[in-house]
């Protein structure tokens, strides 16, 4: 009798957590909760009516209902225990396989600082929706779920996006405070850098969905960087025509922001003229670079004319070739550096700041020698005949 009660537990803990076919037996005993079970009446007593299942164990959850089918069952005779069997599978049926959950609200905006990066609106929906697709397709592989998402958010609308958006926006807003950090003024008017060859070729072709899931994500990246290697130049030619219209735009678009606001494009990207960095850049484009203090700086290398020339014109040559990436163009530039003669006045120039530079070099590093022979070593070292403590 024992296995059949595990048998409609199982059916029943099936039905009610909305699995497509019911867990066996033994999983089904694992997960069931740990009650005490009434003590079942003695074979001599006299059979009793047939209890039939309550209103509660037909409305609650699976814990009330698998209660409620041990206690019938238990209080069943043996010969009276197929009709509660079938008492409890018709209650089963009359509730009905569970109601898909609605839609997830997107989490609230945790209150206490993080030193993390608050999530983006997409994975704020990958998270809320995880769930409830697995749940439709539990034949999908984790990457094969992911992609299905990534797809579905790709087709939802303004509208459907609005709560994910307006959440990751408040949150950022919120994070940003929490950690002190303000928007710069003038990012707000910046312009926006144009999609490279690759970006746009993958948004025509999208090749993520031809490819399909992997295992991993690096993976699918490998495979889409092959495809794009293996295009031929006229399957990129549109591509990069697209690209070659709106770059030199979008630099003379930053040229002129730039200018607006005063600012001045280092190795810490656009910082306001008065930055130190930008001091600095423009002491080192000028040729002015004097030492400050008794104690001379530790020398370093001074630039070399092509270095100095190619500095300056290297945004010319990347609005007048937009297509070339950095080391095509830094090329082009030492060819067209080389292919000046000596005796052109640009080049004549340049040679003559490198060469102040380089005086001024081996100035600091002959100081700088003198002071490390005056100080003498950093550690006195005992002498071979000197005694021991």
């Amino acid at each position: 009798g024992r296995e059949l009660w595990e048998a409609i537990a199982s059916l029943l803990l099936g039905v009610t957590t909305g699995q497509r076919s019911p867990a066996s037996p033994t999983t089904a005993r694992a997960a069931l909760p740990r009650v005490t079970r009434r003590q079942s009446a003695p074979a001599s007593e006299s059979p009793q009516p047939l209890p039939t299942m309550t209103a509660v164990a037909a409305s609650n959850n699976s814990e009330e209902l698998i209660l409620e089918l041990f206690d019938v069952l238990e209080r069943c005779p043996a010969s009276a225990r197929d009709a509660a069997t079938d008492a409890a599978l018709e209650a089963i049926s009359k509730r009905g396989t569970p109601e898909e959950p609605e839609e997830p609200v997107p989490e609230a905006i945790k209150s206490e600082p993080s030193f993390m990066q608050p999530k983006s609106a997409y994975d704020r929906y990958r998270d809320a929706q995880r769930d409830r697709l697995a749940r439709q397709h539990p034949e999908l592989e984790p990457m094969q779920l992911n992609e299905k998402m990534r797809l579905t958010w790709a087709e939802l609308g303004e509208a459907a996006r609005a709560p994910y958006v307006q959440q990751a926006h408040a949150e950022r807003d919120a994070w940003q405070e929490a950690q002190g950090v303000q928007p710069e003024p003038w990012d707000s008017d910046r312009p926006r850098k144009p999609p490279s060859v690759f970006d746009l070729w993958s948004r025509a072709t999208k090749p993520r969905e031809t490819i399909g899931a992997q295992k991993s994500e690096a993976q699918v990246r490998k495979q889409i960087s092959e495809l794009y290697k293996a295009l031929t130049p006229e399957q990129r030619q549109p591509y990069q025509a697209e690209y070659d219209r709106t770059m030199p735009k979008f630099l003379e678009d930053e040229k002129a922001w730039a200018a607006k606001w005063n600012l001045v494009k280092t190795c810490k990207g656009f910082v306001p003229s008065t930055h130190p960095a930008a001091i600095n850049k423009a002491k080192r484009l000028s040729g002015d670079v004097s030492t400050s203090g008794d104690t001379p700086p530790l020398p370093t290398s001074y630039p070399k004319a092509l270095d100095m020339w190619s500095r300056d014109l290297k945004e010319t040559y990347r609005t007048k070739f937009p297509s070339l990436n950095p080391p095509d163009l830094l090329k082009k530039m030492k060819a067209d550096w080389a292919a000046m003669t000596d005796e052109d006045p640009v080049k004549s120039d340049y040679k003559r700041r490198s060469a102040k530079l380089k005086e001024e070099y081996a100035s600091r590093y002959s100081e700088w020698q003198e002071k490390q022979c005056e100080d003498g070593p950093r550690k006195k070292r005992r002498g071979a005949g000197e005694a021991g403590p």
